[in-house]
């Protein structure tokens, strides 16, 4: 009676290994997906960190080169003015 017990249940052994089988295949596909998905994101963020690191790194090149612009011209008309100043105090010490 043993033996017969066993075969008649043997099938749903089959079945509910089958089942966990096909159970940890979906959990494994799953997780693959996921992990998948995980690499895309970051890959994504470090895009976009980068993005912005150049964005930032052409605007403070934009800020420099118009600091330097304009201490530039602030020198220029700082000569110029010298120069024209004291060429009118001369001037005017003769008349």
């Amino acid at each position: 009676m043993l033996w017969f017990s066993y075969v008649l249940s043997f099938p749903l052994f089959s079945a509910n290994f089958r089942t966990q089988r096909l159970q940890e295949e979906i959990n494994k596909s799953a997780s693959d997906a996921l992990r998948k998905r995980e690499l895309n994101v970051k890959s994504i963020e470090e895009t976009y960190d980068q993005k912005l690191k150049n964005e930032l790194l052409k605007y403070q090149l934009e800020l420099k080169d118009n600091y330097i612009a304009r201490t530039n011209k602030l020198m220029e008309d700082e000569r110029k003015n010298k120069g024209d100043s004291g060429g009118r105090l001369w001037f005017s010490a003769l008349t």
